[in-house]
């Protein structure tokens, strides 16, 4: 196993929120960015991003930290919420390239078989 679970164990800070128009050949609208800041036993890392794409929107750019009112997040800033470590001594550093380690002890706030199951489908 790449990874242990640590349960509810890590406290959601706060999401910052990203946005920009997208105008090219193949592709119009708005993309969407947002990552968590948690908190995991009074360490607090950046944890993975999560996008998501609007065709045919113009949102500008810019950042913003987001709240319950603006945002389409996954996370929301007080909560726990279910996270994984990896199980390599080494961290980031020494975790199978397969998976998305946004921190260097390569802390997770979704699933590491959701990055396995996206390599399959990329490679196969």
């Amino acid at each position: 196993r790449d990874f242990v679970s640590l349960g509810e164990a890590c406290r959601v800070v706060s999401v910052t929120e990203c946005y920009w128009t997208v105008v090219s050949d193949t592709k119009r609208g708005c993309e969407r960015e947002w990552q968590p800041t948690i908190d995991v036993g009074g360490v607090q890392m950046l944890a993975e991003k999560e996008s998501r794409f609007r065709n045919n929107e113009n949102c500008g750019e810019g950042c913003r930290n987001a709240t319950l009112a603006t945002t389409e997040s996954d996370f929301r800033a007080g909560e726990t919420v279910q996270c994984w470590q990896t199980t390599s001594s080494e961290g980031k550093l020494g975790t199978d390239e397969v998976y998305y380690c946004e921190n260097a002890g390569c802390v997770k706030v979704y699933d590491p078989q959701i990055d396995i199951d996206s390599a399959a489908e990329t490679s196969g």
